[in-house]
């Protein structure tokens, strides 16, 4: 996570130094992960802005940007289902449920970390340039 928080940091600093217009500040597009109920969107929009800066040229454009919606989206799930999965009783039954969802949560989680990956491969060859 500290990678990414400095990924996150440097990316929009260098697309504030090439004057693109962000409405997220370096410091908030890394601090909107530990602030209580905007963690659940904040963090998309911070990254979705520095992904539309760097493809598109412009933050402000109104495009949507996939990549970046399912990275979040997949993030989101996983760590829900991660979270609410099932405590198990002593029931070979309820160990089976724990075990797949734990599964489905831990396949959620490594897509979201490959979407991430690839997202910050295509920004920062682009931030590059």
């Amino acid at each position: 996570m500290i990678t990414w928080f400095i990924w996150v940091y440097r990316a929009n600093v260098i697309l504030r130094r090439r004057e693109m217009p962000l409405r997220f500040s370096s410091g908030y597009a890394v601090g909107c992960y530990f602030v209580p109920l905007a963690n659940v969107f904040q963090p998309f929009r911070a990254t979705d802005e520095i992904w539309r800066g760097a493809r598109l040229g412009s933050a402000q454009s109104r495009n949507r940007s996939w990549p970046v919606v399912f990275w979040w989206f997949s993030f989101l799930s996983g760590a829900l289902v991660l979270r609410n999965n099932p405590h198990a009783n002593d029931t070979l039954e309820s160990l089976k449920v724990q075990s797949q969802t734990k599964a489905i949560a831990h396949l959620l989680l490594v897509t979201s970390a490959a979407m991430a990956i690839w997202i910050v491969r295509g920004t920062t060859a682009r931030l590059n340039r």
